[in-house]
């Protein structure tokens, strides 16, 4: 799962526990990790499927 500091909790607890989880680091307002970067990072993981 790739998610950011805008995912509440509650979603978060429906990911399973054993999930391949990847922070990338944002929050309103804030991007540590460029949208270029993210983009990369989602089609790697979806490759790996």
């Amino acid at each position: 799962m790739v998610y950011d500091r805008l995912v509440s909790d509650d979603i978060m607890n429906l990911v399973r526990r054993d999930a391949d989880r990847v922070f990338v680091g944002k929050r309103a307002g804030y991007h540590c990790v460029p949208q270029e970067e993210i983009n990369q990072i989602l089609l790697r993981e979806a490759q790996k499927r």
